[in-house]
């Protein structure tokens, strides 16, 4: 498979800065430090340069959303349109239709755009948005990874005892979920503990939907665990339409 990153040559010239760019990509993302603190270690970063007199062959990101988009480590989500009076969900498509088939109201922004100029077939920005990634994408994604396959599969060689629960595949579920042909999904004979029933790499999820959630970091629990399907708009815009929100769900199942 091909590397889905770009070469550090292209990210930037300098390998110094690119480390930096790194850098800053990583304190965010496993440290979650904010923007701001990003943006700042960026700008830093030039100053000392400029002050030192260094000569940089091209010049030098300050903003986080910039480096994140050079580095090629920026999730990259489907932005749907929604009407904002029923919620009904559109396609991203040059055709969709600039008002809600099911109650007429405009899907898109109308009027100028905040530069002054009147709006063109180019400037449609949906009035609601809901932004997606679909399970296949980020799956592929995973499966990817180096070794990962064997993380997902480590499940089928683990020695089991009677009796005790010791993790998922040792609980009634994993042992009665069928498959599609009728079959345990989870089957796990003599023959299916090298490659799997068929040969064929099976996972099995969760969904979870909710408006607001809290999680207690400090159980085995880790955020890293969630793979983000989408994003609901704010639980203040949808308290007296709640059962709207069917619409945004029915394309995660």
């Amino acid at each position: 498979m091909a590397d889905p990153f770009p070469p550090r040559e292209a990210v930037h010239p300098d390998q110094g800065v690119y480390m930096v760019y790194v850098l800053a990509a990583w304190l965010h993302s496993q440290f979650h430090l904010p923007f701001r603190a990003c943006n700042a270690l960026l700008l830093v970063f030039a100053l000392i340069i400029h002050a030192f007199g260094v000569t940089i062959s091209s010049p030098i990101l300050t903003t986080l959303p910039s480096v994140l988009t050079k580095l090629g480590v920026e999730p990259a989500f489907r932005v749907l349109p929604v009407c904002p009076h029923c919620l009904e969900v559109y396609p991203d498509k040059p055709t969709t239709a600039p008002k809600c088939t099911v109650c007429g109201t405009d899907i898109f922004k109308t009027g100028p755009t905040q530069s002054g100029r009147a709006r063109t077939e180019h400037d449609r920005t949906p009035k609601l948005r809901f932004p997606v990634k679909t399970l296949a994408s980020q799956l592929a994604e995973i499966v990817s990874l180096p070794g990962m396959e064997d993380e997902l599969e480590w499940w089928r060689k683990t020695s089991r005892k009677s009796g005790r629960y010791s993790d998922f595949f040792d609980g009634a579920i994993s042992k009665e979920l069928k498959g599609h042909d009728g079959k345990p999904f989870f089957q796990n004979g003599i023959l299916d503990r090298e490659d799997g029933p068929d040969g064929e790499l099976r996972i099995g999820l969760t969904l979870g939907a909710d408006w607001l959630v809290f999680v207690d970091m400090g159980s085995s629990f880790r955020a890293h665990d969630i793979y983000i399907i989408g994003f609901l708009t704010s639980a203040a815009k949808l308290r007296s339409r709640i059962l709207h929100v069917q619409f945004l769900l029915i394309l995660l199942t």
